[in-house]
């Protein structure tokens, strides 16, 4: 009895235990617990709050408009034979001060700093998620210590991660924001070029909503042009897309609903509340706390106002209204889940987070339908009048579309085309790499690549001038480019660096290869210069490769080629 009590006393105090233990170099942490205190004072120091009382917590916080600092505690420690490093991330962006405590067996206290009130070398504001980088030793323990303050509503998830899984995380992550971008960007221009033909303000002012909305939602993910600015000040002047997207939906609402005919005391007095949105927008630059308390009260009320007034419009006879209802709900839903999570009612998650995102990209595409029902409706009522304008509609929209396809296809020719020599940029080979590396994964597509540069083309500049340095960068692709097999992909690297990727060749094939493009080269006769010759390192994939190890690999043969005499191929 006595051993079956000592067991349940050590399982009951690992249960609660705050150490993060690494057992495995492989292992992250994205759900523990962790000890929080809120310093309501804001101004307690690192000693006071070390010996402050705190609380069991998620690693998922959220606790709404507050000015306090929140500390959070918890403990690390590498229990492999290696040392290890790891990286302590915030998920939010939106920190005003985040500071970083790690205590060391020894007692020594590193101290690292970060968020939008700390400026770079360079004195400019870096948004980014907050991240800490820690080193432990083979079985060394650490104690972290994070101090957080924001003039936003406080919510985030902590993360413990290696460096595998950190890059892993931060690609998905930029890759659904990229989607959900990309997916409004084509909305918007979809919608914007029906504007221009029918000029209807509907479509003008559904554009500005989502394009609003969507720069919101790229501020709040540190994504270009939002990821730098010049002060503080500026970072938080951004605040304003809040106010400015509640009310471009609400002016398109009143314009879509036709609210000005059927209901124009309601339509009046919502357009104070845009006035007033407006107006919060611009005092937020002056306090932001209680600008966002009070935009954030109105938008409560406002979204399912918006909804009782499209139903009520439903009701009324107007057809288009149902779009309207079904977007708004969705969008609703949504929201209410991330204000619930903002204000601290419920728990951090990607659901209460991102949800806001799912529910507008329904909400947008659902409008856009509202807009096209929209004309239709009119079409059909005007059908006998402009029977012939709608022919001559339908082919100016399929002639712009085309135009847009074209055009679209003309720009993503140009993102991965080297502009000067013609052939693959260094973007354009990074996707045929990525193609190629998933594909030996998937259907072990044995590949290799060889990595070329021109012998002293520094020379060539001097002495020829750099307008003759560009001549040799396109006729040495152009040699590249006829000397390679149809399936090879050709690029340039950088400078006078060339990558070409060749599929399904073995080690003693792309020697083979390789010789023959150094001597094509060499033999190449150039207008000016006498003799330009290359030199070339070559790699083969492997099982354990990734884009980093392989290029390491062919950039090493390069090195050696280039400093055992140049002109050479070497592996």
């Amino acid at each position: 009895m006595y051993k079956i009590l000592i067991i349940l006393i050590i399982s009951y105090s690992f249960l609660f235990s705050n150490d993060l233990l690494i057992q495995d170099e492989n292992i992250s942490f994205k759900k523990f617990e962790m000890e929080v205190f809120e310093d309501t004072s804001a101004s307690l120091e690192f000693e006071a709050v070390k010996n402050a009382k705190f609380t069991q917590e998620s690693n998922k916080v959220s606790y709404g408009f507050s000015k306090s600092n929140f500390w959070f505690r918890f403990t690390i420690k590498n229990e492999t034979h290696n040392s290890v490093n790891y990286f302590i991330q915030s998920k939010e962006i939106t920190s005003h001060e985040i500071d970083c405590y790690i205590i060391s067996e020894d007692t020594s206290i590193t101290k690292l700093e970060q968020g939008a009130n700390r400026s770079s070398d360079k004195g400019l504001i870096e948004i980014k998620r907050p991240e800490f980088e820690i080193t432990l030793k083979p079985k060394e323990k650490k104690e972290i210590y994070i101090r957080q303050y924001t003039l936003y509503p406080f919510f985030t998830a902590f993360y413990v991660l290696n460096e595998e899984e950190k890059k892993k995380d931060n690609l998905r992550d930029t890759i659904v924001i990229s989607a959900y971008l990309g997916a409004i960007g084509a909305l918007i221009l979809y919608n914007l070029f029906i504007f221009f033909y029918t000029r209807d303000k509907s479509y003008f002012l559904y554009v500005l909503y989502v394009s609003a909305f969507a720069a919101w939602q790229a501020q709040t993910h540190g994504i270009v042009p939002f990821d730098t600015f010049s002060s503080t000040k500026m970072f938080y002047m951004t605040g304003i897309l809040i106010p400015l997207w509640i009310s471009f939906v609400i002016l398109f609402s009143l314009s879509i609903l036709n609210t000005k005919e059927i209901f124009p005391r309601i339509d009046l007095g919502l357009k104070y509340f845009v006035a007033l949105m407006v107006f919060l927008g611009f005092y937020s630059w002056y306090d932001l706390q209680l600008a966002f308390l009070f935009i954030n009260i109105i938008a409560i009320f406002v979204l399912p106002f918006l909804l009782y007034l499209g139903v009520r419009t439903y009701f009324t006879g107007h057809k288009v209204a149902i779009f309207y209802i079904i977007a708004i709900s969705t969008f609703l839903s949504m929201s209410t889940l991330f204000t619930l999570m903002t204000y601290g009612y419920i728990e951090y998650s990607n659901l209460t987070r991102h949800g806001i995102a799912f529910g507008s990209i329904v909400e947008i595409f659902l409008f856009s339908l509202a807009l096209g029902y929209r004309l239709k409706v009119l079409e059909s009522e005007k059908l006998d009048i402009i029977k012939d304008a709608k022919k001559e509609l339908e082919l100016t929209v399929n002639k712009r579309t085309k135009e847009l396809q074209a055009v679209n296809s003309e720009l993503e020719k140009l993102m991965i085309t080297d502009k000067l020599t013609s052939i693959f940029n260094r973007h354009g080979l990074d996707m045929m790499f990525a193609d190629a590396l998933s594909r030996y994964k998937r259907y072990q597509n044995s590949f290799g690549i060889i990595l070329i540069d021109i012998d002293k083309f520094k020379n060539i500049n001097d002495r020829y001038g750099h307008q003759q340095g560009d001549v040799v960068l396109k006729s040495v692709a152009k040699v590249l480019k006829s000397t390679t097999r149809a399936s090879d992909i050709v690029g340039r690297w950088g400078g006078e660096e060339f990558l070409i990727i060749c599929p399904e060749v073995s080690k003693e094939t792309l020697l083979y290869l390789s010789e023959n493009l150094r001597k094509s080269v060499e033999n190449y006769k150039f207008n000016e210069v006498d003799v330009v010759t290359i030199s070339l390192g070559i790699a083969i994939v492997s099982e354990d490769d990734t884009y980093d190890t392989i290029i390491l690999k062919a950039d090493k043969a390069l090195y050696r080629a280039k400093n055992t005499g140049r002109n050479k191929v070497c592996s």
